[in-house]
């Protein structure tokens, strides 16, 4: 794999590594961390769920059951960026389409670098449209 790391004045650059519940997220985020997050001591861990609860605006159990799900989810993430001293950020974002919400992220938010996990399925690949990406 390569890196590109940006220097003088955009090293402040925002990097953003998409990940869910396979050890490849694992192996992206140690990659990252080891590759790209050299000067910077901050990252944005994205995850993208994609089941939707019917009503679970309605019952404040659910949304403490959605919390305490997040927290979980992000546990080991949280625990490997301590130990490397990393200032992780967790977003937590709710839509069908994974990569259609991962691009309007990156989009919105003026994220420089995005770190993803191979999959087996390489559903993400598939379904991302290079045209949106500028070089």
């Amino acid at each position: 794999m390569a890196a590109r790391r940006l220097k003088g004045k955009d090293s402040k650059s925002v990097t953003a590594i998409a990940i869910d519940k396979d050890k490849n997220s694992q192996h992206a985020l140690k990659w990252a961390v080891d590759n790209i997050i050299v000067d910077s001591s901050n990252c944005i861990l994205l995850h993208v769920q994609t089941k939707l609860r019917i009503g679970a605006g309605e019952n404040t159990d659910d949304t403490h059951d959605n919390q305490e799900e997040a927290h979980q989810f992000f546990l080991p993430f949280r625990g490997f960026c301590a130990r490397k001293g990393i200032i992780a950020t967790e977003v937590l974002l709710h839509d069908i389409d994974i990569s259609s919400a991962i691009i309007d992220y990156i989009t919105n938010n003026s994220i420089a670098n995005i770190v993803l996990g191979a999959s087996a399925r390489n559903s993400f690949l598939k379904s991302l449209s290079f045209s949106h990406i500028t070089y």
